[in-house]
C-alpha cells in the first residue's frame, strides 16, 4: 500500500531542485510502516533515514544534492596495519 507518493510535493522536472524536504516529510509521514513511493523522473535529495517498517520504492531517479554541507561528516579512524 503505497502511503506517500513524492510527486505531491517534489519538483522532479527542474534537475538541480533540492527535494529533501518534500522527501524526508514523506519519511516521517509514514513512519512506523508504509511505502513511500518515488516516481518517474528525477528527484535530488540529501542523506535521510528509513525506519523499520517502511517500504521505498523508486520507479525514477534519485540523485544527491550538490551541496557538500548537506551531507554529514563521518570520523574514519585507521586501524594499525598488521605486523
Amino acid at each position: 500500500m503505497v502511503g506517500w507518493r513524492l510527486r505531491e510535493r517534489a519538483r522532479p522536472r527542474d534537475r538541480s531542485s533540492d527535494n529533501t524536504k518534500a522527501f524526508r516529510g514523506a519519511l516521517l509521514a509514514v513512519a512506523g510502516g508504509c511505502e513511500v513511493l518515488v516516481p518517474a523522473g528525477t528527484f535530488r535529495t540529501a542523506p535521510a533515514n528509513l525506519t523499520s517498517n517502511v517500504v521505498l520504492r523508486v520507479d525514477g531517479v534519485m540523485r544527491a544534492v550538490e551541496n557538500r554541507s548537506a551531507f554529514p561528516k563521518i570520523a574514519v579512524s585507521r586501524a594499525a596495519s598488521p605486523a
